[in-house]
């Protein structure tokens, strides 16, 4: 693994839906080896920072970005968002513009990360089809009863929105999350951006990142072939080769 070579001295991961900053412990860990200093934090209601009163907007987590960033002292960093954490960052960038300059902050990365306004596919229009209708239509088969948590389960699979099962007590942040346009925002995103994707992620396809890519300006697209939308922390060493390659180009 080359060590780093560029100006910068920190970097700030930011997890997933349903995932907390340990997940990535073995990314931060060769991240380190080369040479910076990684942060990856709980975001609220998640891991250990569960402690969250009242229903959450992304503004909401910008504003605990901002907030840790300035309560830990850090500059020269690199902000690194997988999937929902890409969302975060690129809301902070938006609402905090002055502390890009003000923290020295050097580039983003971004993986996995729904920021796209994406066309329904045709298994969602037939995932939303049977959760709306299913009852009427169903409700006479026990294994696929709509009141059945086997058939929430399913719907929610075939629709692509598995993180909304799996939310819990922040169904209502969740919805919240997935509802706040950022798509206008990043033709205004002025940093070194790389993106990197795992060409077979199901959750997020490839084609968001080649729409992505286009949208912001100057940005340099990485597919990783045979990578899903875990490859942060399935393939932390391919995944972390690539982010110090693009931090050492700066």
């Amino acid at each position: 693994m080359n060590k780093k070579s560029s100006t910068v001295k920190n970097i700030i991961v930011l997890h997933g839906w349903g995932l907390f900053g340990a997940r990535y412990k073995s990314l931060a860990e060769i991240l380190s080896s080369a040479g910076f200093k990684v942060y990856a934090p709980d975001l609220p209601g998640f891991g250990n920072n569960k402690s969250v009163k009242g229903d959450l907007t992304l503004p909401d987590y910008a504003s605990y970005l901002k907030d840790f960033i300035e309560k830990n002292k850090i500059t020269s960093v690199v902000l690194l968002g997988h999937s929902f954490g890409g969302r975060v960052i690129i809301c902070f960038l938006d609402k905090y513009k002055d502390l890009i300059k003000k923290s020295n902050i050097k580039a983003i990365v971004l993986t996995g990360s729904p920021l796209t306004r994406s066309k329904l596919s045709l298994r969602k229009k037939i995932g939303i089809f049977i959760s709306k209708t299913g009852k009427g239509l169903v409700e006479s088969i026990p294994v696929v009863n709509p009141n059945n948590d086997f058939f929430r389960k399913l719907v929610y699979k075939i629709i692509g929105e598995w993180d909304y099962y799996k939310a819990g007590q922040l169904k209502k942040t969740f919805v919240n999350i997935i509802n706040y346009d950022l798509e206008d925002k990043l033709s205004e995103i002025n940093l070194p951006t790389l993106i990197i994707w795992g060409e077979n992620d199901r959750i997020v396809s490839y084609s968001d990142a080649l729409k992505l890519n286009k949208l912001v300006t100057g940005s340099k697209l990485v597919g990783v072939k045979n990578a899903t939308h875990k490859l942060p922390y399935e393939q932390p060493e391919i995944f972390a080769s690539e982010v110090i390659s693009f931090l050492n180009s700066l």
